[in-house]
């Protein structure tokens, strides 16, 4: 009966029809419905069975937006900035600003509204979407509000041009039968422009089936239900029998809970006696865990007794808490890179997005953040407030300290503790004020100690708090990177097993049985780094030192003090082992202890030092024989330099006979005049510092022959070719290379295109000085600007660069704009009024024909902009065309007409080659 009255409103209602819209057609559909039993109406409502609808979802909003429902962007529940008539209740769905009533942020902002999910019976004959929506945009390419189901569009209200009243529409969802589906609700300005519209409103969005009969008794179930054939204990319209029943016991799960039948103590909608309940203490492991009456240290969802039980998690010491519990580490880390983890809350303006970064990057490109995406700011005409809460965290008693860690970005009304409060509490209690600090639009680290809380049982809390709806035009809170960290007392080598159980496992050694692994006892007790400790290292000696760490002789390097090793084992009595003794001939018998031949007498049998020692293979070492240059290779044995040929070694030439000292006799060094003299050696015009004499450097170098070689003649614009020898640019004729003229201040290049301003072309038109056409309100500008505007006396467009097609480096300037208020670069291929231009918003529009929009930029403080070069090749312009350029700028405070827009001078600008 309640969806039989819906069903004749919904009849009452006007109904919008586009090509995604369908009109309702009872006829139609009770052809294609099949003849059900029990004469085709059962509840006597002169509807057909198998064409009358009941709704499988239905929301009017009137509790605000549903736990199920999900909103981003604009999107919101208000009953503010209303219709005429009512749809359904007071408060409905809107994409826009309850204060303002449009969606006007200043940027391009888009947002969806999704409803839950629901499954479309595969035994329905029919299915239809009906909602009620208002639209107010600029439709068409611009500020598009679309109807989605499962990604695809289904009606495009937008389409259909501006709605101001409530319509209702309906879309055939016939498609989509057997099919679990998810609406949304799309809305994209996809500019910033004339967004002062009201936007998109929804209500009473119902999603409705016919003919459904879910235990194929061939009687629809409405009808099932209305004659008493089937149960329907929640009133949804569903028999009994085809819900869902855990328990077994003939009773929905739904009504099990609602009439107490059962319990459901974490409200999943499950009864508890179907949940999962690991330590079989007839409470559902969520709930154990809600109500701390088990605890989850390693926040996997499962009790610890149970990790420890089921062999889930180890337990080597058979306490019951998960070895990962009891050791150092990361009891909690997230960066938000796969959105809100399921464990986690968030309420408020709190959510998960990749837009509004700061400068530099924390972890990833997602945080989280309390803001709205489109204007980055948290500015919704009302005061704000909201928590992102971690995952419950158990701080067990064997840790020695735990921390928090997150980055941080902040910016709100100011840094007092009143307005715009930024909070990280623990457990309620706030141990982080951060909004107590200035503001800080790129991350920063903030550590907090969480010592005291060791032991206990915490919950992280990020609050957010704007207090009043005044003053929020401001970044807001983004928190990213959040993590616990703590050091332990039972695990000392970090390694993630407790001491004990490294020991018993024999994962450690433990050679001095103290209890400590022996790698924990290393620090300044491991003098031979081998991972032992001291004590327990061999000490032959017996003098508390181990061998390997004292200062010894051990010449084998067998760790082993010589002072060992001598009995029987030093022949010559030098307290050297034999086998650390020289033996060159390798015969067992240290050298010193047997006879040798022993030319150079260092103790080396001579026999030993010949290989590779004896060039002339004489059978004496070469260190004895003649060397005249002393240079160790005998006379007769060497390759000697001889530069002059006349078979003396250079070497030996160079007393007297090398002025530059540098190896080389002076008849054998370079001397390009051929005087007998080294280059380097007399007194030389050399105006580069090369070495060579510049009258050596002439040929081929010297292009105005003036004796001097090109690279010292002047040169001012560094090609490498002396100026008087090379063609340049000379714009002014005066003789001296254009940049040259700039970079000595010859003259000047303000605008940095690299041509002197004096060569600059271009022709400026269309002033609101009076000299065209009258300001539409008598609001003239100075000589050569725009009409006056709110920020003075008139905008004025300048042109840079150059003109040429070819160099594509022509850009643009503009002064006298709004600061902060947007500005845009437009042109036309032809002019208005004769150059003279017509009044348009506070300023006259000079530029006709074909118009094209450019860029749009914001102007700084000064009220000045800047368009890059480029644009000759982006739109293709050629030598010869002649364009007119002007820029369209708003000024929403306060200008001389009240129109909310201005326009500067123009310019024109023939290009060339």
């Amino acid at each position: 009966m309640i969806r039989t009255a819906l069903w004749r409103h919904t009849r009452q209602t006007s109904i919008s029809f586009s090509s995604s819209v369908l009109s309702l057609s009872f006829g139609l559909l009770a052809m294609n419905a099949p003849a059900f039993a029990g004469g085709g109406d059962c509840n006597g409502n002169g509807i057909p069975d198998g064409s009358e609808f009941q709704a499988l979802l239905s929301e009017s909003f009137e509790s605000g937006l549903p736990a199920d429902w999900s909103a981003d962007g604009l999107w919101h529940v208000t009953s503010s900035c209303a219709p005429p008539s009512t749809c359904d209740g007071t408060s409905h769905a809107y994409f826009g600003i309850d204060v303002s009533c449009n969606f006007e942020t200043g940027a391009t902002t888009a947002g969806t509204l999704t409803a839950p999910s629901v499954t479309i019976p595969a035994s329905a004959t029919s299915a239809q979407l009906v909602y009620c929506s208002t639209y107010d945009g600029e439709g068409g390419a611009h500020d598009r509000a679309v109807v989605l189901v499962n990604g695809t569009a289904v009606d495009t209200p937008s389409d259909d041009g501006i709605q101001l009243d409530w319509e209702t529409r309906v879309v055939n969802l016939s498609a989509y039968i057997g099919q679990t589906v998810t609406l949304e609700f799309d809305f994209d300005s996809i500019d910033f422009l004339f967004n002062f519209n009201r936007g998109w409103q929804v209500d009473r969005i119902q999603v409705e089936v016919a003919g459904v009969d879910c235990n194929s008794n061939g009687t629809v179930d409405l009808c099932d239900v209305f004659t008493g054939t089937s149960f329907d204990c929640n009133s949804n319209g569903t028999p009994d029998e085809c819900e869902a029943d855990c328990n077994s016991n003939g009773i929905p799960d739904e009504c099990d809970i609602t009439n107490l039948t059962s319990t459901d103590c974490d409200a999943n909608g499950v009864p508890d006696e179907c949940d999962t309940d690991c330590n079989s203490n007839g409470i559902p492991d969520s709930c154990d865990l809600a109500t701390v009456t088990s605890l989850d240290c390693n926040l996997n969802g499962v009790p610890d007794e149970c990790d420890t039980a089921l062999g889930t998690s180890a337990d080597c010491n058979f306490n019951s808490i998960p070895d990962e519990c009891e050791v150092a580490g990361t009891l909690l880390d997230e960066s938000f890179e796969s959105g809100l983890p399921p464990n986690w809350f968030a309420s408020g303006l709190w959510h998960v997005t990749n837009q509004c970064p700061r400068p530099s990057v924390c972890n990833g490109t997602s945080h989280a953040y309390f803001g709205v995406d489109g204007n980055c700011t948290f500015d919704t005409g009302s005061a704000e407030s909201g928590v992102l809460v971690a995952p419950t965290i158990a701080l067990q008693p064997s840790l020695l300290t735990a921390r928090l860690e997150f980055c941080s970005a902040h910016q709100g009304e100011s840094y007092l503790d009143v307005f715009d409060l930024c909070i990280v509490t623990v457990n309620g209690t706030p141990v982080d004020i951060v909004s107590d600090d200035p503001a800080n639009l790129d991350w920063e680290v903030r550590i907090v100690d969480l010592s005291s809380y060791i032991g206990q049982t915490v919950t992280i809390q990020f609050e957010f708090d704007s207090r009043d709806q005044f003053e929020n035009a401001f970044l807001g809170w983004q928190v990213d990177s959040v993590r616990v960290v703590a050091t332990s007392a039972i695990d000392c080598n970090d390694n993630d097993v407790t001491d004990e159980c490294d020991i018993s496992s024999g994962t450690s050694q433990d050679c001095n049985s103290n209890g400590l692994p022996d790698d924990c006892e290393l620090s300044g007790n491991d003098c031979d780094s081998n991972g032992i400790p001291d004590e327990c290292d061999p000490d032959c000696n017996s003098n508390g030192t181990p061998d390997a760490c004292e200062t010894i002789t051990d010449c084998n390097s067998n760790s082993v003090p010589d002072e060992c090793e001598l009995a029987g084992n030093d022949c010559n009595i030098n307290s050297i082992p034999d086998d650390c003794e020289t033996d060159c001939n390798s015969n067992g018998t240290p050298d010193d202890c047997e006879v040798i031949t022993d030319c150079n007498s260092n103790s080396v049998p001579d026999e030993c030092e010949l290989a590779g020692n004896d060039c002339n293979i004489n059978g004496i070492p070469d260190d004895c024989e003649t060397d005249c240059n002393s240079n160790g290779t005998p006379d007769d044995c060497e390759v000697i330099t001889d530069c002059n040929s006349n078979s003396v070694p250079d070497e030996c030439e160079l007393g007297g006979n090398d002025c530059n000292i540098n190896g080389i006799p002076d008849d054998c060094d370079t001397d390009c005049n051929s005087n007998g003299t080294p280059d380097d050696c007399e007194t030389i015009a050399d105006c580069n510092s090369n070495s060579v004499p510049d009258e050596c450097e002439l040929s081929g170098n010297d292009c105005n022959v003036n004796g001097i070689p090109d690279e010292c003649d002047p040169d001012c614009d560094a090609t490498g070719l002396p100026d008087e020898c090379e063609l340049f640019s000379d714009c002014n004729s005066n003789q001296i290379p254009d940049e040259c003229d700039i970079s000595q201040g010859t003259s000047q290049d303000l605008d940095g295109n690299g041509q002197p301003d004096e060569c600059q072309l271009a022709v400026p038109f269309c002033y609101g000085d009076g000299t065209g056409a009258q300001c539409p309100c008598n609001n003239n500008g100075s000589s050569g600007k725009g009409c006056a505007n709110s920020a003075g006396a008139g905008a004025e467009l300048f042109v840079n660069g150059s003109n040429s097609v070819f160099d594509n480096n022509l850009n643009f300037a503009a002064s006298g704009l709004i600061p902060g208020q947007s500005a845009m670069l437009f042109y036309g291929n032809a002019w208005v009024n004769g150059g003279l231009g017509v009044p348009l918003g506070d300023g006259l529009r000079c530029v006709g024909g074909q118009i094209q929009r450019l860029d749009v930029v914001v102007p700084g403080g000064a009220g000045n902009a800047g368009w890059p070069s480029g644009y000759i090749a982006q739109e293709g312009w050629q030598p010869g065309e002649t364009n007119y350029f002007q820029v369209w700028f708003r000024d929403t405070a306060g200008g001389p007409c009240l129109s909310g827009f201005n326009l500067s001078s123009g310019q024109i600008i023939t290009f060339t080659p």
